[in-house]
C-alpha cells in the first residue's frame, strides 16, 4: 500500500507531509540556536547541521524505517529552514535569555521525538499483529445450516 502525500492523524510516514517535520524543524532550529551562540557563522552551521540532518536520514535507510524518498528530502528543506530560522528571527542580546531558549527548545525536540518514536513503534506493532492475524489459521471452522 502506497503512503499518503500528507499524514497529520498519525506518526506514521507519509510522501511528503508528515508530523515528523515538526521534529526535523526543530532540529535545524535547536543545533543552529546552539551554534549561533557559540560564534559559528551562518555557513559554518549550515554545514555543521546539515550533515548531522543528512547522517540521521541516512541512519533511517539503515536501519530500514520505511520512508518516501521525497519525504526524505522535505524533512532535509524543514531542516534547512530550522537553520535560517534560527539565525534571522530567534535571537536575545543577553546570554541567560539564548541559553534558555535553547533548552527550550532542546526540551521540546526531545519530548516530541520521544512521543513520536513510541508512537511509531506502536503503530508498527499493531500492523504487525494485523499482518499476523490475517496469516493464522482458523482455530475453527463452523458451517451455517440453513
Amino acid at each position: 500500500m502506497k503512503d499518503p502525500i500528507i499524514s497529520l492523524t498519525s506518526w506514521s510516514g507519509a510522501q511528503y507531509l508528515d508530523w515528523w517535520i515538526v521534529i526535523h524543524f526543530l532540529a535545524g532550529v535547536s543545533m543552529s540556536y546552539v551554534c549561533r551562540m557559540m560564534g559559528f557563522s551562518l555557513l559554518i552551521t549550515f554545514i555543521i547541521v546539515g550533515i548531522i540532518l543528512i547522517g540521521w536520514e541516512i541512519y533511517e535507510e539503515r536501519a530500514k524505517i520505511p520512508e518516501a524518498w521525497t519525504n526524505t528530502i522535505l524533512d532535509l528543506m524543514i531542516g534547512c529552514v530550522g537553520i535560517w530560522v534560527a539565525y534571522h528571527i530567534i535571537f536575545f542580546e543577553d546570554l541567560i535569555q539564548n541559553f534558555l531558549m535553547a533548552a527550550t527548545f532542546f526540551l521540546i525536540w526531545g519530548g516530541l521525538g520521544a512521543w513520536g518514536w513510541v508512537a511509531w513503534r506502536a503503530g508498527e506493532a499493531a500492523r504487525a499483529s494485523v499482518v499476523q492475524i490475517g496469516t493464522e489459521e482458523p482455530l475453527a471452522v463452523v458451517e451455517h445450516q440453513e
